[in-house]
């Protein structure tokens, strides 16, 4: 195999698009299950913080951590919040209102807003290669999602939101 670098990002990329494209519909069911979007999102944060903190603790990094500077826990909190609770919150909250095929699309769009960021910013440029593969990502999501049309409605807003700060 010639491009064996190209061969293992493919494999990466449909595995990741795969395990998203599912976990949209079982968020969607565990939103049903578990109560409020809210609720859910601080349930799932805070399995990830245990995580995390599990993880400090096992490796012995707690004298890194502890020895962070302010203007650095700042911008951590600035992470956590733009970059994850604020937008995770958004992204359940509208995917209770709206069909998780609806979610999955919209999510979607997330690397074309990277693009833009990227193209405005950084004067990025996209091949035709890797236009086809945006071709065929959302013709399989319409294809085997049902997808049924926008509604413009709050639900989908608050995942478009969601997206863009992500």
């Amino acid at each position: 195999m010639k491009n064996k670098p190209l061969f293992y990002a493919t494999i990466l990329a449909l595995t990741a698009a795969g395990i998203s494209g599912v976990a949209n519909f079982l968020n969607k069911y565990a939103l049903a299950a578990l109560g409020g979007p809210i609720f859910f999102t601080t349930l799932k944060n805070a399995a990830v913080a245990i995580f995390l903190l599990a993880l400090i603790l096992a490796l012995e990094k707690w004298q890194e951590i502890a020895g962070l500077k302010k203007s650095q826990w700042i911008k951590l909190l600035a992470v956590g919040l733009i970059g994850g609770s604020l937008p995770f919150a958004l992204f359940f909250t509208g995917l209770s209102q709206i069909p998780a095929v609806n979610a999955a699309l919209i999510h979607k769009t997330l690397f074309l807003w990277v693009f833009l960021f990227a193209a405005v910013f950084l004067q990025e440029k996209m091949s035709r290669l890797q236009w086809l593969g945006v071709l065929a990502f959302f013709s399989a999501n319409i294809l085997v999602g049902g997808f049924k049309g926008f509604q413009a409605s709050r639900g989908e807003l608050l995942v478009l939101m969601a997206t863009i700060l992500w």
